[in-house]
């Protein structure tokens, strides 16, 4: 016959469903104060972080950062003041290190850094040096300033360890 096709055409918005989602991962993935990567997202970024330096045959480098006598400013200046302390030095720390690098809070005053792809110890040092300058400086508070100083440990793949667990427990180790 010559009888024109007809169709029925059904949409649903899913925008907000989306967002939602979105929402949820974010918050699964991401510290709330800092914004940085937390322990979730860090494991699987290291787990691809790992397989990529096995197969190009790299150096991956994990660094636990840790800020000295944080628990000083919190019960003096209270958690107001700790958290303005958290979010600079969260600033601070990525500030030193590139793009491609993963930063991540483990939560209270500890930071894990993934530094993939390096040939040499070399840059890892740097990183190291550019981290522990950068945290010496002083921290603006509302009426004050605060200063600390970080430890940073360091393991590296291969050498340290094959696997993410044994590198992060070398690292925070060290």
């Amino acid at each position: 016959s010559n009888r024109a096709g007809r169709f029925i055409f059904s949409a649903v918005d899913i925008s907000i469903r989306k967002e939602m989602e979105e929402k949820a991962w974010h918050q699964a993935n991401y510290d709330s104060l800092t914004e940085l990567p937390n322990r979730n997202l860090l494991q699987n970024r290291l787990e691809q972080e790992l397989k990529l330096a096995e197969r190009s045959n790299t150096r991956l480098a994990v660094l636990f950062v840790d800020l000295d006598n944080f628990k000083n400013i919190n019960d003096s200046l209270g958690h107001g003041a700790g958290d303005g302390v958290l979010q600079q030095a969260s600033k601070r720390i990525v500030s030193c290190v590139r793009d491609t690098d993963t930063v991540a809070r483990m939560g209270g005053d500890e930071f894990v850094l993934l530094l993939p792809q390096a040939r040499e110890a070399t840059p890892f040092d740097e990183v190291c040096l550019r981290i522990i300058e950068a945290l010496t400086e002083p921290f603006a508070l509302d009426l004050s300033e605060a200063y600390l100083s970080a430890s940073i440990g360091v393991a590296v793949y291969p050498t340290d360890g094959r696997a993410g667990d044994t590198l992060m427990m070398n690292a925070d180790a060290a």
